[in-house]
């Protein structure tokens, strides 16, 4: 679908397009730098109003060191597992299908990034994206919860930041696996 798919007008005379950049809705990602890149690259899509999940959890932690790396979504998911009333089998069911889903697309285990071009998309690759998004709302709640109004305002400064046009900018300012400053 391309472009098609951000430009339709839809029942209410709104695109896909027109409600990613809305300022008045929310839109909840987990780390969002590598999807706002591309939606802005390929659609001109610039996001707006983005709730960063990483950068949520990143706050919720006790200590300025223990603030200095940013956790990817499967330690995000361990450690909130008993939280979100995950049970072991349940996580480790999840691991093993993020991991299928990861050996066809990343070339270190032989994979590539054209299966996602592939029609119809494999249930393999489906299956990855439901466990990138499934718990999201439940993260999402959980950290926004055990945010001071102090902390929400950085973490809400620092996804600005992340959204900005000059991304490359905002990069070279922190490597890639480092939190943000002021997170």
């Amino acid at each position: 679908m391309g472009a098609q798919a951000f430009n339709t007008l839809g029942v209410k005379q709104k695109t896909l397009k027109d409600t990613l950049q809305d300022e008045k809705i929310p839109k909840v990602f987990f780390d969002v730098r590598n999807d706002s890149d591309a939606l802005f690259a390929h659609f001109g899509v610039a996001l707006r109003r983005v709730e960063d999940v990483q950068l949520m959890e990143s706050a919720t932690r006790k200590t300025t060191a223990s603030r200095k790396f940013l956790s990817g979504l499967a330690k995000c998911v361990e450690k909130n597992a008993p939280n979100m009333l995950l049970s072991g089998s349940n996580l480790a069911s999840w691991k093993q299908v993020k991991e299928k889903g990861e050996r066809l697309f990343k070339a270190e285990h032989g994979g590539s990034y054209e299966v996602f071009n592939q029609r119809p998309i494999p249930e393999d690759i489906i299956s990855y994206c439901v466990c990138d998004v499934q718990y999201l709302p439940e993260l999402w709640d959980r950290f926004w919860k055990m945010q001071t109004y102090r902390w929400r305002d950085l973490v809400n400064e620092v996804h600005k930041a992340r959204l900005a046009i000059d991304l490359v900018a905002i990069r070279s300012c922190y490597k890639r696996a480092q939190a943000p400053s002021i997170i």
